[in-house]
């Protein structure tokens, strides 16, 4: 990349303003984390494939709606593959693009939160192999896991609550529903 372009492979011009590093995940299987990127205007969402800090390719995976933000990745089936998990804010559901590598198999769609819900997580909580999501109630400060079998929720485990003058925080940055 120079001057905020990218060089090599396919070209996703300037990452700039409109777009958002919306997560991390290994998608080709080399053991690197990838960026997932989106841009705003369009929804597109691509990945650049890393190896450490270099940017082996771009793949476009395709364009959701900007009603849906990525909030996070892990492997839901249980294939060993990155799958990619969304929330759509307005009617608070929550679904997956399921992958093979960079490859869209399917959406599925997992369940509906409240909007007073805050996705905050997602991993293994209950050490099945598969993951699951971490909850985080605004005004009551609880929280609490799907437990989920696949895309299917098989439960809810309240964890604790805590005051709603503390926040989780992924990667350091404070838990929202924003981009």
């Amino acid at each position: 990349m120079q001057d905020g372009v990218f060089q090599s492979g396919a070209d996703m011009g300037p990452v700039g303003s409109d777009h958002a590093l919306n997560g991390t995940g290994d998608f080709d299987g080399n053991g690197s984390p990838d960026l997932i990127w989106r841009h705003r205007p369009s929804g597109t969402v691509g990945i650049w494939l890393m190896t450490g800090t270099t940017i082996n390719s771009y793949t476009v995976l395709g364009a959701v709606s900007s009603d849906y933000k990525v909030r996070g990745t892990g492997d839901l089936n249980a294939d060993g593959e990155t799958d990619i998990i969304f929330r759509h804010t307005p009617s608070g559901e929550v679904g997956a693009w399921l992958m093979t590598g960079t490859i869209i198999n399917s959406y599925a769609r997992i369940s509906s939160a409240g909007s007073d819900y805050v996705l905050s997580g997602v991993w293994d909580y209950d050490d099945d192999g598969k993951v699951d999501i971490l909850w985080r109630h605004t005004s009551t400060g609880e929280v609490g896991a799907w437990t989920l079998d696949g895309t299917a929720v098989t439960g809810y485990a309240r964890i604790d609550a805590v005051s709603s003058e503390y926040h989780l925080s992924k990667n350091g940055e404070p838990e929202d529903e924003e981009e």
